[in-house]
């Protein structure tokens, strides 16, 4: 590019110098070049158009506001001048009048840079909604332009909309599938949203274009442990601690992977050890509490989980962590009040609205719970659990709707022993007896020791007038052990009813 530069100085040969050095060395290395075009094509709108994005980029304010000026003056009519003019505001701290300015410029200058600007302004102005919007407007109008994606990931991140930092994440290294960062992006959000099997294979991939990379290794194994493959997962961490991996985070996934293993008490004495070392590693903390929940011992847990969050407020996962063990051992009220400090700060998160709903169904609250799990399914268009479990709530206030959601997960998860059983049950109460028949033996064949999928199925062959094959099933459960108290009860009714 210098060559051509020196053969032909035309605008054309500077301006792709230039882009090529702030691309790939940054502002400081491409100003010289910069300043040497401006020198051979003085005046030229384009040239001096970047020079303003350079200065802003190098935080000169006086060198932009002189440049700003110099624009605005030499084109007069050329809408650039607003958009400079904007960028100028936006740089000292006016995000209102850079809206105000660029929204009026728009119509005339309507370009994905402009867009994207506006974008910016909105954000800075606290109007996430309107950003995300231009956001999404220059991206339709520049798809190949990789730095359009980054804000539209970072207000997804922040949310906690992890299928949408996924799916851009997934563009982005299509774009440029040397982006070390939209790699480690795209592999922490699949793992954040609970898609271990893809984030294992995107991991596979991102540690075979960065194979000295410890962070790719480390996230090749956590997204491999995560999987299932804890063998796989070994070998990538020990390349991981080879290729000079961080010494806290390393230990923490060695420690993740014995718990993985059953090794409780070896997992321990790392831990332990690992945190005389790096006391002040909320990734260490954050392991440790981990482990103290599934070792029994949630009083030493919430303390680990305490100083997690004080060590790195901004890390969110302790709370998630904590809110879920307490959620699956009945501590309801102490899970939603971690669940809603989580929201507060990431409100798209579907994992999150999931265990607040689970939480508000166990202490009884089914309005609030209903609404939640409605939340959930609306932030995840692929989680089949949070419409199954609204579609059981529904049962008994709307049994239209009920079977609505219960379809649509279905839908989703056509194979699911509970989704077959809740769609199955719901048809059975709407008096559609051969259909739920049909569903029902399909969810007891693939769940053959569920007793609510057995209890569900005799009542639909009694209902279906197959009295033998009813009372075969009732008689069963009522010799079962470990039958809940409440089901047992509606056995013996279902039996006597056959009577």
């Amino acid at each position: 590019l210098r060559a051509r530069v020196e053969e032909l100085p035309s605008v054309s040969a500077h301006m792709s110098l230039v882009r090529f050095l702030l691309q790939v060395r940054g502002s400081e290395a491409a100003q010289p070049a910069l300043q040497a075009a401006l020198l051979d094509a003085s005046g030229n709108p384009l040239l001096e158009r970047l020079n303003v994005e350079v200065l802003i980029a190098l935080e000169d304010r006086a060198a932009v506001r002189s440049a700003v000026e110099r624009y605005r003056s030499s084109f007069p009519d050329h809408p650039t001048g607003e958009y400079l003019q904007a960028r100028l505001e936006l740089f000292e701290g006016d995000a209102e009048a850079a809206v105000e300015r660029l929204v009026a410029a728009m119509p005339r200058l309507d370009d994905p840079i402009a867009q994207h600007w506006l974008g910016q302004a909105h954000l800075a102005a606290g109007d996430v909604d309107a950003a995300r919007r231009r956001f999404s407007v220059a991206i339709r109008d520049a798809m190949s332009d990789p730095v359009m994606y980054l804000p539209l990931i970072e207000i997804a991140q922040a949310e906690g909309n992890w299928r949408e930092v996924a799916a851009l994440a997934q563009r982005l290294v299509q774009l440029s599938p040397g982006n070390r960062e939209a790699w480690a992006t795209l592999v922490g959000a699949l793992l954040n949203a609970g898609e271990t099997a893809a984030a294992s294979q995107r991991a596979r991939r991102f540690a075979a274009l960065f194979p000295e990379d410890p962070d790719a290794l480390l996230m090749l194994a956590r997204s491999q442990r995560a999987s299932g493959d804890l063998a796989a997962a070994r070998e990538a961490l020990e390349r991981a601690r080879e290729a000079g991996g961080d010494g806290a985070a390393i230990a923490s996934e060695e420690a993740n992977l014995l718990m993985a293993a059953g090794q409780h008490q070896e997992a321990v004495e790392l831990l332990q050890e690992s945190l005389r070392e790096h006391p002040d590693s909320a990734e260490l903390h954050l392991s440790f509490g981990s482990l103290l929940y599934a070792a029994g011992r949630p009083d030493d847990a919430d303390a680990a989980i305490d100083r997690a969050l004080a060590l790195s407020p901004d890390d969110l996962r302790p709370l998630r962590s904590r809110s879920e063990y307490r959620a699956s051992t009945g501590r309801f009220d102490e899970a939603i009040g971690d669940a809603r400090r989580y929201l507060e700060k990431r409100p798209n998160d579907s994992r999150m609205h999931f265990v607040l709903a689970v939480c508000e169904e166990g202490r009884g609250d089914v309005a609030a719970a209903i609404e939640a799990y409605r939340r959930a399914a609306e932030l995840d268009r692929t989680a089949f659990a949070p419409r199954n479990n609204l579609a059981v709530l529904l049962a008994d206030r709307d049994i239209d709707a009920a079977i609505a959601a219960a379809g649509d997960a279905y839908a989703l998860a056509p194979e699911n022993p509970a989704v077959l059983d809740t769609l199955g049950f719901l048809y059975l109460r709407k008096g559609l007896v051969p259909r739920a028949t049909a569903l029902l033996e399909q969810a007891h064949a693939a769940s053959p020791e569920s007793a609510d999928v057995q209890y569900h199925l005799a009542l639909a062959y009694r209902d279906g007038g197959r009295a033998d094959d009813a009372r075969r099933l009732l008689d069963d459960l009522g010799s079962r052990s470990g039958v809940p108290a409440k089901l047992a009860l509606q056995v013996d009714e279902a039996r006597r009813s056959l009577q």
